[in-house]
């Protein structure tokens, strides 16, 4: 009986610390989801962007890879393009992170190159492949 009780204890422990860490994991007042380009050349109105760069495609991409996998109530913020690439910000119920996302020309969409599970670095984005000046400028193109 006694070891019963100490079983539903440490388990009623693990549960409340699981939602205590999941609370103060996320932001108390989350950045809205903004598309940021390549800054070395300036944003216009009347600049002709393809539909399949935009942000709203990232996210699309993004979300199909999600609905493969067990949902975490995943909420969708900043996303940073800079070429063929793009960083996806996202905070579930448990998990955050930054998605890195690749464009693939030969299939016209963006390919989830790897969901995170935290925030990159220039280093680590370098060491998946992504230039380093590409690197610079998605980190950049993200609130802090």
């Amino acid at each position: 009986m006694n070891r019963s009780i100490i079983i539903l204890v440490v388990f009623l422990f693990i549960i409340i610390g699981a939602f205590g860490v999941s609370f103060l994991l996320r932001p108390s007042n989350p950045a809205p989801i903004v598309q940021q380009g390549d800054s070395s050349q300036p944003i216009s109105s009347t600049i002709s962007v393809p539909a399949d760069r935009l942000k709203e495609a990232v996210q699309f991409a993004f979300r199909n890879e999600l609905a493969k996998h067990e949902s975490d109530n995943t909420k969708l913020y900043e996303t940073s393009i800079v070429e063929d690439y793009a960083l996806q910000v996202w905070v579930g119920d448990i998990m955050g992170g930054q998605a890195l996302l690749k464009y693939d020309d030969s299939q016209s969409r963006w390919i989830l190159l790897d969901g995170g599970g935290g925030a990159w670095s220039v280093d680590t984005l370098v060491d998946v492949g992504v230039p380093e000046d590409i690197a610079v400028q998605l980190l950049a193109g993200l609130s802090r």
